[in-house]
């Protein structure tokens, strides 16, 4: 049994901390968007105990060019780590964060590459690249759902005004 094969079983079997994670980080729709056999997560724990997951890094198994590739699947605009909120007590400081962080990239399988969107920007990503990995930042923009809608237009630039419309 490899360690993908176990780290999915485990991630399946751990559900319930997956409430609060966007829909991307869900067993079923990695299983619908790579195929049951096509993906694996990386796991990180609170302390020695294997049932309380704290942190996971869902991948796509893929092979370009005869690399061993983890990414993300087609139709998932983002991934990358999710820390599961705790319950109780402070919130986790930096340092804890960055030996979750480490964690998820020391279990890791083998890969030659490792490419993926993440979902928050409130990550730090400093433990990837001590690691030696290299990131690009983009933006993008949320419009709450209770905003008005005269008022984002009026708060648009002209240009981005004019781009809409010609759209």
């Amino acid at each position: 049994m490899t360690d993908v094969y176990r780290s999915r079983e485990r991630y399946r079997a751990a559900e319930g901390f997956l409430d609060c994670a966007p829909i991307w980080f869900q067993p079923w729709w990695l299983d619908a968007a790579c195929g049951p056999e096509g993906w694996g997560a990386s796991l990180a724990y609170r302390g020695r105990d294997e049932d309380r997951i704290s942190a996971v890094l869902p991948f796509r198994l893929n092979r370009t060019v005869g690399l061993k590739v983890l990414d993300q699947p087609r139709l998932t605009p983002s991934l990358g780590p999710y820390l599961v909120p705790r319950r109780e007590g402070p919130p986790l400081d930096i340092g804890r964060t960055f030996e979750i962080l480490q964690m998820l990239l020391e279990n890791l399988p083998p890969h030659d590459l490792y490419r993926q969107r993440w979902v928050s920007a409130d990550l730090p990503w400093h433990p990837f690249y001590w690691s030696g990995l290299h990131q690009t930042t983009g933006y993008s923009y949320r419009i709450l759902p209770d905003s008005e809608v005269d008022g984002i237009w009026r708060n648009l630039k002209g240009k981005v005004r004019t781009s809409i419309r010609n759209a």
